[in-house]
């Protein structure tokens, strides 16, 4: 006889599968007409199910949100244990730097930083409400990518890396609140990142990373 398989493993199956389809859903609403602006009517419409259904799995709207769009950061953090796992150096702080500026540097960042904005309500500028979304977007997978860095380097401990994070984090947000100030194009809804946009962002995290090559602290902005 083939054993059955226990009720709390059919139920924490089933638990995921309702999560992933909130998720789902609000991946949808986030591509429509209105990205960011659904209610959880909408969103339980789209996904159906109930609204007690939705606040079992999530605490509230801002939390959706934030997990959708980890899905995006997802990239970074396989190339970033790519990266480290490949290190020829020994990794400590400076190299473990030096190696999220080479990870970071790609034409896909300016895209996730203008979907945070899209979603995260990032209009008509840099709100606080916003900054905590995108700072809660960006620590989800801190843990992760600690363990990374702990894995990956016979010098650095937890402490250090969580040091490190703090420090990529404090850059990251500082270069997404002095490019989107400053593109006012981007806070309309649908517009697209034009080529200059694109060349401004990258000058400016350019300066941020030289500071990480160069073993310094970002300057951390005022909120």
């Amino acid at each position: 006889m083939t054993a059955e398989t226990p009720a709390p493993d059919r139920r924490l199956a089933q638990k995921q599968r309702t999560r992933e389809q909130i998720l789902a859903a609000a991946a949808a609403l986030i591509e429509g007409d209105l990205p960011g602006r659904f209610s959880v009517d909408e969103l339980v419409e789209q996904a159906d199910v109930s609204r007690r259904t939705i606040f079992n799995h999530f605490e509230s709207l801002d939390e959706i949100l934030i997990h959708v769009g980890v899905e995006r950061l997802y990239i970074f953090s396989d190339a970033l244990e790519t990266s480290l796992a490949n290190a020829a150096e020994p990794l400590d702080r400076s190299a473990v730097l030096a190696i999220f500026a080479d990870v970071l540097d790609t034409d896909v960042l300016p895209e996730v930083i203008a979907y945070f904005m899209s979603t995260m309500g990032m209009k008509p500028s840099y709100t606080a409400h916003s900054h905590q979304l995108f700072h809660g977007a960006f620590t989800h997978m801190s843990e992760e990518i600690v363990e990374q860095i702990v894995s990956a380097s016979d010098v650095l401990d937890r402490f250090d890396a969580d040091l490190i994070i703090a420090t990529v984090i404090a850059g990251m947000e500082t270069v997404a609140e002095h490019w989107l100030n400053a593109e006012p194009l981007l806070h309309n809804d649908g517009a697209s990142i034009t080529p200059e946009s694109r060349i401004r962002f990258h000058a400016l995290f350019a300066r941020l990373a030289a500071t990480w090559r160069a073993g310094e602290p970002p300057h951390l902005h005022e909120h």
